[in-house]
């Protein structure tokens, strides 16, 4: 048996013609599209999640601070974000698609809910003394208007 060792012709090196790689290109391009909304869908909730999560908790906050505290609010935010707090370790950032991240407090006498700020609003007087909420009139993802939260 005489067995011979075959060469490799170039005409047995067959790569992807020109057509075959633009439809594998366009496949991708096709896939991308599809997907890469719904990502940027699941990181605006996340965001969203995140800031309404920080707000509540703020609010847990606020009410362990007042019953610490003989029925007194704070009169300012700074106590919650002082090193060592045994109630909070940071307020914000808040995130809004409208405003992005924003970690500015407004104080102020009294809630507006048509405040259109993006920031964190803080009621320092009167009877609506230690409610916070998000001074923002659009809607999230939701359908709800931040500044209900």
């Amino acid at each position: 048996m005489n067995k011979r060792k075959r060469s490799i012709e170039w005409e047995d090196c067959r790569g992807l013609t020109m057509t075959e790689l633009v439809i594998v290109v366009a496949m991708i391009a096709i896939l991308s599209m599809i997907a890469l909304p719904r990502f940027a869908n699941l990181i605006r909730k996340a965001n969203e999640r995140t800031s309404v999560a920080k707000l509540r908790s703020l609010r847990v906050a606020l009410t362990i601070y007042y019953s610490d505290n003989e029925q007194q609010y704070p009169s300012d935010l700074s106590v919650f974000m002082t090193p060592g707090s045994a109630y909070m370790k940071t307020v914000g950032p808040f995130y809004t698609v409208e405003h992005g991240n924003l970690s500015e407090i407004d104080y102020v006498a009294a809630v507006d809910p048509n405040a259109d700020t993006g920031r964190l609003g803080y009621v320092t007087t009167g009877p609506d003394m230690g409610t916070a909420w998000i001074e923002c009139t659009h809607t999230n993802l939701e359908n709800r208007v931040w500044s209900e939260y």
